[in-house]
């Protein structure tokens, strides 16, 4: 189950990637020495590619090696997440839109107030 996560993972993050530079998939085929029907098995997540190939993706994209990777969440995170969002659905709609308009205000705070956030 989770190597089938990751395999998903991968597979959206490169073809996000790709149509973002507005490439083809023979265009990206290209430019790492491969074939298309290569990046095609990616993107449709048949087949994972190989380190290598997340490298030079990394390079290619401007991006870094953890971006081709969904997050780690530690269990005590997973938990926390699991307990807000039920008690999130327990909100009327008028609780949820102020709990969310809370949140994006602490969100947005967050982006300027380093020093309070982390």
């Amino acid at each position: 189950m989770l190597q089938e996560n990751v395999r998903e993972f991968i597979a959206i993050k490169i073809k996000e990637l790709r149509e973002n530079m507005g490439w083809k998939k023979s265009q990206l085929a290209m430019k790492l020495e491969t074939t298309p029907s290569i990046i095609t098995c990616w993107e449709q997540g048949i087949r994972i590619p190989s380190i290598e190939y997340v490298y030079a993706m990394a390079q290619i994209f401007g991006v870094g090696v953890d971006v081709f990777f969904p997050p780690v969440v530690p269990e005590t995170e997973k938990k926390l997440e699991d307990e807000l969002v039920s008690d999130f659905r327990k909100l009327n709609p008028e609780g949820q839109t102020i709990a969310l308009a809370t949140v994006k205000g602490f969100s947005h705070m967050a982006k300027y107030r380093s020093d309070l956030f982390g």
